[in-house]
């Protein structure tokens, strides 16, 4: 399974934990639940960043290679120049910066996903906090 086909599939279990959140009554059972709930969105969002590490890395020894035999050919062929800005515009044009961008971008948007998964996850145990207090309130019990 792909990083991305793992991420479409959390996804799907957040709808899951939702729907059975919904149906739960409760309050201090789901707000147990949620850190077992998090746990593998968390893990997830890390191997996205792992992987994105990755890809900027080899971004990276794309351009140092590129430069390196820039550098050579200069040294063979006297008058053939560029400057900086086209030896970059030449190398982000290049198919496989190309595919590795891609690949960085659609890593970026399921770590923005996750990221808001488990943001609004962990929102959730704040609200089901204040519920559980309010209704202490609203039955006399002290907190």
């Amino acid at each position: 399974m792909t990083l991305h086909e793992r991420t479409q599939a959390l996804e799907k279990q957040y709808i899951q934990i939702l729907k059975e959140w919904e149906q739960e009554t409760d309050l201090s059972s789901i707000s147990l639940k949620i850190p077992k709930y998090v746990a593998p969105f968390q893990f997830h969002l890390r191997s996205l960043f792992v992987e994105y590490s990755n890809l900027q890395d080899q971004l990276d020894q794309i351009f140092h290679d590129s430069v390196i035999e820039y550098k050579m050919q200069m040294s063979e062929l006297s008058n053939f120049t560029f400057n900086a800005s086209e030896l970059k515009r030449m190398i982000e044009t290049s198919k496989e910066h190309r595919e590795i961008k891609k690949q960085q971008d659609e890593i970026s948007n399921d770590m923005k996903l996750i990221e808001d998964i488990i943001k609004t996850m962990q929102n959730q145990s704040f609200n089901i906090s204040n519920a559980i207090k309010w209704q202490a309130f609203i039955s006399g019990e002290n907190i």
